[in-house]
């Protein structure tokens, strides 16, 4: 579906989806970035790269990174939310 606002920025969002993490299931949709609800650190399997943590997240946070897993293991953030 085109969008016919007159000022649409192709970066912002159109999708969201929950993120719970798991040690072993991967995301399999490909995301612009993670919403933070609520900070802590964040233990993730980057896109293209290794694993990798993300310390002192900070409440209500959008973090423009793209990762094929987020680790319950060593993930102290929560209400985690893809967007796209």
């Amino acid at each position: 579906m085109t969008s016919t606002f007159k000022y649409d920025n192709p970066y912002s969002a159109v999708v969201a989806f929950e993120v719970i993490p798991d040690d072993d299931a991967e995301i399999t949709t490909l995301h612009k970035g993670l919403w933070i609800g609520a900070g802590g650190t964040l233990r993730v399997k980057m896109w293209e790269s290794g694993i990798v943590e993300f310390k002192g997240l900070v409440d209500g946070y959008l973090l423009p990174i793209r990762v094929r897993k987020v680790f319950a293991l060593g993930t102290t953030a929560t209400d985690i939310v893809a967007v796209q």
